[in-house]
């Protein structure tokens, strides 16, 4: 605990952060009593104090921070659903020439992209489903994949990359990539963006100015 402050005090600058810096709202929150002239004017006040602008200083670096972190993870995953290939999760052994669905340590955190798996014995000699009267059986493995043309689409839009709605030209509202985009490119205002652009993703093509 930080002893250069209250109890009250600490609880502010905790509010301060969580409130996205309303400080009326964060001053109630905290505990202070009284009007909200009263509260205004005493954590107005309260801000000018060096220990407690360094404590808010502090609270807001460790929350941006954890916001690029979350950010960060909705681009990997957003990526993940994206960019599968085929080839991530399955193999044909060069001997035999038969395929096989790679182990779960091969596909790791590529599963996401993996919407459903089915899982089937069949009878090798009828290939219809396995009874107790077959002889030989088969294990039949089916997987269905996520759609990649939305999670295409997400990132997209966000890099400005598709014009939709009014800006196309055959007004046909079909998006069109207009450049090649590297995520890795991204600056820490764009990996926020992207928060606020999954909360709006039900939306259908939304026009994004450049």
């Amino acid at each position: 605990m930080d002893k250069t402050l209250t109890d009250l005090q600490l609880a502010f600058c905790y509010e301060y952060v969580a409130t996205h810096f309303n400080a009326l709202q964060a001053g109630k929150n905290a505990g202070y009593k009284g009007t909200d002239g009263v509260i205004a004017t005493t954590v107005n006040r309260l801000l000018k104090k060096p220990n407690v602008s360094k404590k808010v200083s502090e609270l807001t670096e460790r929350y941006i921070n954890q916001i690029d972190l979350r950010a960060a993870d909705v681009i990997k995953e957003l990526s993940i659903l994206a960019f599968w290939r085929m080839w991530d999760f399955v193999e044909i052994d060069p001997e035999t020439r038969k395929m096989r669905i790679r182990s779960q340590e091969e596909i790791g955190e590529r599963s996401a992209a993996i919407k459903e798996i089915t899982i089937k014995q069949l009878d090798a000699v009828t290939g219809e489903e396995a009874t107790a009267e077959s002889k030989v059986i088969s294990t039949d493995i089916k997987l269905k994949m996520v759609d990649k043309v939305k999670p295409l689409e997400t990132l997209a839009q966000h890099l400005g990359l598709i014009k939709t709605g009014r800006e196309q030209d055959s007004g046909s509202g079909e998006f069109a990539i207009t450049k090649k985009f590297d995520l890795s490119d991204m600056t820490d205002k764009e990996l926020r963006t992207m928060l606020k652009l999954m909360a709006k993703a039900e939306i259908k093509n939304p026009v994004l100015k450049q």
